[in-house]
């Protein structure tokens, strides 16, 4: 409720000062705004249309601002070609293991980072691997990067949404998509390294990660993240609960098919039997044979699916909906036959 009036409010007050510039820094998104936001410096500016291209100067410029700050903060190492991987391999070497042998960043930040952890380890259980000044600029930069996450899935709804596009529509929405795509992995990379030890930043780029398929790298982050919770007495409870299970109705939500079935696996890693769930093994039974074109079958299983349900009542079919959405709105050949099953298995989702 909070959160919605703050969005009217916002809204009213923008348009109303038609002449004036808006800028942002982004806490949680306001729907309303994602089309007209761009990075500017540490926040976003607010534009008064939507955006029509993330181009080329406008990220590198963006990247030239926090490169600045970064390679001040941390040494000049993160660059655009440095994989996620080797900012976990850097933040196990520094803040997990405390080798600062070839540390060239600036010390302040560090022990500013590390208060508490080699020493007397004063409020490391609720803070740790963390400063405040590197919180919250690991937190302006984490909204940056969803920026250019979501500006991924724009291009991508736009390239479906157009049967044929022009040959130049085409390679300019191919070409920005790419681009932002790089954009987003630095950017989630630099939140990552600037404040490792922020839960919200971990599940902000383990969910990039499953999104793009590296379930290896996120395994990897884990660890590491399990390690300095361990050098640093804190606790993981809150986000171990997000991520063994928060995480597949998420990508659902979200229409990303490769994300869901990536958390299913990256959540069995971190609690074991997530994916042995009478839900979920009847969502992915569904999402396997829907890949292979069994509709027939489907609609006999919803069927005795949902008189098992309101028999026991039980909710395996809870994830079901949103699922034939996915696959409805991934389109191809069997399109209208999964939108029939919706309306008749699940008419108010169909509404």
């Amino acid at each position: 409720m909070v959160w919605g009036l703050n969005s009217d409010l916002a809204r009213f007050i923008f348009y109303r000062n038609p002449k004036h510039r808006f800028f942002v820094e982004e806490s949680m998104l306001i729907p309303w705004m994602g089309p007209l936001l761009t990075p500017h410096g540490f926040i976003m500016e607010l534009h008064r249309k939507p955006v029509k291209e993330f181009t080329e100067e406008m990220i590198a410029q963006d990247q030239r601002f926090w490169a600045a700050h970064v390679n001040g903060w941390l040494g000049k190492w993160l660059t655009a070609g440095t994989g996620l991987k080797e900012v976990i391999d850097w933040v196990d070497r520094i803040h997990v293991k405390n080798d600062l042998k070839q540390f060239k960043g600036e010390g302040a930040l560090l022990r500013k980072q590390l208060t508490g952890v080699f020493a007397s380890r004063q409020w490391a259980a609720t803070a740790f691997g963390s400063s405040h000044p590197a919180r919250e600029f690991s937190q302006l930069r984490l909204g940056q990067a969803k920026i250019y996450e979501r500006r991924v899935a724009h291009c991508f709804m736009q390239l479906s949404a157009e049967e044929k596009p022009a040959p130049a529509r085409l390679q300019q929405l191919q070409a920005e998509m790419k681009r932002c795509k790089k954009a987003a992995t630095l950017a989630f990379a630099q939140a990552y390294a600037i404040c490792p030890g922020s839960g919200e930043t971990l599940v902000a780029v383990v969910n990039h990660l499953l999104a793009n398929g590296e379930i290896v790298v996120a395994r990897r982050l884990w660890k590491t993240h399990q390690a300095l919770a361990k050098a640093r007495k804190g606790d993981l409870s809150m986000e171990k609960n997000y991520l063994a299970g928060g995480m597949f109705p998420q990508f659902l939500s979200r229409d990303d098919l490769q994300g869901m079935r990536a958390s299913v696996e990256f959540a069995e890693k971190i609690q074991p039997g997530f994916g042995k769930r009478p839900e979920i093994q009847l969502t992915l039974r569904v999402d396997r044979m829907l890949k292979e074109g069994q509709l027939d079958a489907i609609a006999a299983l919803l069927k005795t699916s949902k008189a098992e349900d309101e028999k026991k009542g039980s909710r395996r079919l809870m994830h079901i909906p949103q699922l034939l959405k996915c696959h409805y709105m991934a389109g191809g050949p069997r399109a209208n036959q999964v939108l029939s099953l919706i309306e008749k298995w699940f008419p108010q989702r169909a509404a």
